[in-house]
């Protein structure tokens, strides 16, 4: 993975857009200090001389690839009869390409109350559960484990009461199962799953956050945290999170009401429950690969930026291309797209390996991956008059609406319009490619 360099040039002025004027000021982290024990940094390990090794492999590669012209040539001159030719083998070849199709590619969404499957295009909609819908059972933290399972959460919120019970579903058989009752009153805030049988899950008792760990029969309690008193409005920076790591070996955590109410940190956690890094002044974090996450800054004096955290070093540098109001990042092999929050939004797409920046829309927002070569964003425009009112936000999010829905291309840089209900991007999609939300 390339080596992120952190621009020479001197941070750029304070923004005057008047949406940004809106957020309020920004206060310290107050974190208190964990009695977890700090992993040192895994050494890396020795470079090995494999040119001998190198050189055996081409020798035998080159006599294989003789061996292989040689039976062809035999093969073919024995076989070929007089009626047979080149332009009749050619167009056997075409046939059999035409008659090739591809699966058209599926997403899954929720109206809160019920799971849905669609093609990328948002044709051919078909209902996965059947919930009652007067139970206002909401469903939360779904996950694309694999075609055969999908991951989710479903609270039912009374007066007095909450209770919240972890389900698979099959989205072939549309068969759904109970895999966890977590305990009355007690709020299941995040999950992410390491395979089909073990995940960590967070839960809100009212007093503290636990994390716990269950590894197919037990749970384990990792990590303790205490909540302050009472309640603040949320806005745009605020994020609360577990996200296991690419090969699954340890997970990041953030919460960020948590402690004094405003604890903007993210902690990377093994399975033993031991902290293996804290990442301070920091929100919306995503893995790059197992050992790097990108996050946004959250500070007074470097807010927005994104910044990429090696575990091995411990050390975080700015991502050069990156701007000074990046929200949102969502990395798929070496590209990452991420939401600019000026105006009414912007969307851009950032290629690691070539360095460069590249805008997807203007007035746009909610961009998801849809696969290596498209994304799926929504089109905004400005909000009309009590149209977006939101007494308990501080987010100037609040400030425009979504109009329309488009996959982008990369490769052909084109646009298509596709059949989305308003509200599905800002409640989340599944994809191949965007497997959690």
């Amino acid at each position: 993975m390339q080596e992120f360099t952190i621009p020479t040039q001197p941070a750029p002025a304070q923004d005057n857009d008047p949406l940004k004027q809106t957020l309020p000021p920004i206060p310290d982290s107050d974190v208190i200090p964990d009695e977890n024990k700090l992993i040192k940094p895994k050494k890396k390990e020795g470079k090995v001389n494999c040119l001998v090794t190198i050189l055996v492999i081409l020798n035998v590669v080159s006599f294989a690839i003789a061996g292989v012209f040689a039976y062809l040539y035999f093969t073919d001159s024995n076989l070929m009869t007089p009626n047979r030719n080149s332009s009749e083998s050619s167009a056997t070849s075409q046939s059999t390409t035409t008659t090739t199709q591809q699966t058209p590619a599926k997403m899954y969404y929720t109206d809160k109350y019920n799971i849905f499957e669609s093609e990328a295009t948002g044709k051919n909609p078909a209902q996965l559960t059947q919930y009652n819908t007067e139970e206002r059972g909401e469903l939360r933290e779904l996950e694309l484990i694999d075609d055969s399972f999908l991951g989710f959460v479903r609270c039912l919120t009374a007066q007095d009461s909450v209770n919240c019970v972890i389900l698979s579903l099959n989205p072939q058989t549309k068969e759904v199962k109970t895999v966890n009752e977590i305990d009355d009153n007690k709020f299941l805030e995040n999950i992410s799953w390491q395979d089909k049988d073990r995940y960590v899950y967070s839960i809100v008792d009212g007093t503290n956050l636990s994390i716990n760990y269950f590894n197919g029969s037990t749970s384990q309690e990792l990590k303790t945290i205490a909540l302050p008193e009472g309640s603040r409005g949320k806005f745009i920076e605020d994020d609360a999170r577990l996200r296991f790591s690419p090969e699954k070996d340890k997970f990041l955590s953030i919460y960020t009401t948590a402690r004094t109410g405003f604890d903007f940190t993210i902690d990377v956690i093994d399975l033993e429950g031991d902290l293996i890094a804290k990442i301070k002044n920091a929100t919306n974090p995503v893995w790059i690969d197992n050992d790097h996450i990108v996050y946004r800054k959250y500070s007074n004096n470097e807010a927005g930026y994104l910044y990429n955290y090696d575990l091995e070093t411990q050390l975080a540098i700015r991502v050069e291309k990156s701007t000074s109001a990046a929200y949102s990042p969502k990395v798929f092999g070496n590209k990452m797209v991420f939401w600019d929050a000026t105006g009414l939004g912007k969307t851009n797409l950032l290629d690691f390996d070539k360095n460069e920046l590249t805008a997807v829309s203007e007035n746009s927002a909610y961009i998801i991956w849809l696969s290596d070569k498209e994304v799926i964003f929504a089109k905004t425009r400005a909000c009309q008059t009590n149209e977006c009112d939101d007494p308990e936000s501080l987010d100037y999010i609040n400030q425009f609406v979504t109009e329309k829905y488009y996959i982008y291309n990369f490769e052909t840089k084109s646009e298509t319009e596709i059949e989305l209900s308003k509200d599905l991007l800002e409640n989340g999609i599944l994809t191949s490619a965007n497997k959690h939300i």
